[in-house]
């Protein structure tokens, strides 16, 4: 018992000393509580970001079976897969169950009266399925509606005057 006593005193001593220390030299203590502060700041903000990516499954569906593919044209730097090159990427792959796709947009919106520049998603109808979403109002787009507007397109979506409209193809 005295000896714990003991150790508990040396370390109070131990502790007064450091503290006139950095009081008589303030800025070394500036410098050491910067480093301290952006120590952990750092820790913090790296396994913040390891328990989201790493030790958190993605709500989804098999989500230890999803693969992100993406292609890119280098001297344009556009990453949008036409239509057709998605296809035939379909018909083609042996190794993949199944292939969708998304590409993002800013889309034009009026919120109570006032114009409003929002993000927005094309998405297949397949990476919907696989994700397991549902819509909101109606159904998913059935797999005939789901044909190309032309060559360059990734779907039956048209951009007109900054806003989309859904475009139905007859059958």
């Amino acid at each position: 018992m005295n000896r714990a006593v003991d150790r508990l005193e040396q370390m109070l001593q131990d502790f007064r000393y450091a503290l006139r220390g950095l009081r008589n030299n303030k800025g070394f203590a500036a410098v050491a509580l910067l480093t301290l502060a952006l120590g952990i700041g750092a820790n913090t903000a790296i396994f913040s970001i390891v328990g989201v990516v790493l030790l958190h499954p993605l709500a989804y569906p098999d989500a230890n079976r999803l693969v992100a593919l993406s292609a890119s044209n280098f001297g344009s730097g556009i990453t949008i897969v036409s239509y057709m090159k998605l296809e035939y990427l379909r018909q083609r792959t042996q190794s993949l169950e199944q292939i969708g796709a998304y590409y993002g947009l800013n889309l034009n919106v009026t919120v109570q009266g006032e114009p409003v520049v929002a993000n927005g998603l094309h998405a297949s109808r397949e990476l919907l399925l696989m994700l397991g979403a549902a819509p909101a109002r109606g159904r998913i787009f059935r797999p005939r509606r789901m044909r190309p507007v032309a060559e360059t397109s990734p779907w039956s979506a048209m951009r007109s005057g900054g806003t989309i409209s859904m475009r139905t193809l007859p059958s």
